[in-house]
């Protein structure tokens, strides 16, 4: 299922979305209402991750990271990128 309209169905019953790797979706009654949901639940999912343990990965390698940077046009900082 595409991004969008998946993200469009769950806004139908939830006023917050989120997709890992892709990030949070949020609606409210006002812009704040909606920024202070999504910034209760990014800071519920630092905790979390913070206290329970798990590794981080990045999933994502350089390889892709320099194909997508080419896409766009950018040219990373030296260093950032091996």
């Amino acid at each position: 299922m595409i991004l969008k309209k998946a993200t469009a169905d769950k806004m139908k019953e939830c006023r917050l979305v989120v997709w890992s790797l892709h990030g949070i979706y949020g609606a409210g009654e006002t812009i704040d209402e909606a920024f202070g949901l999504i910034e209760t639940v990014e800071k519920a999912a630092e905790v979390y991750l913070k206290y329970a343990g798990l590794k981080e990965i990045n999933t994502i390698t350089n390889h892709d990271l320099m194909i997508t940077a080419n896409l766009f046009n950018i040219t990373p900082k030296k260093g950032y990128i091996d």
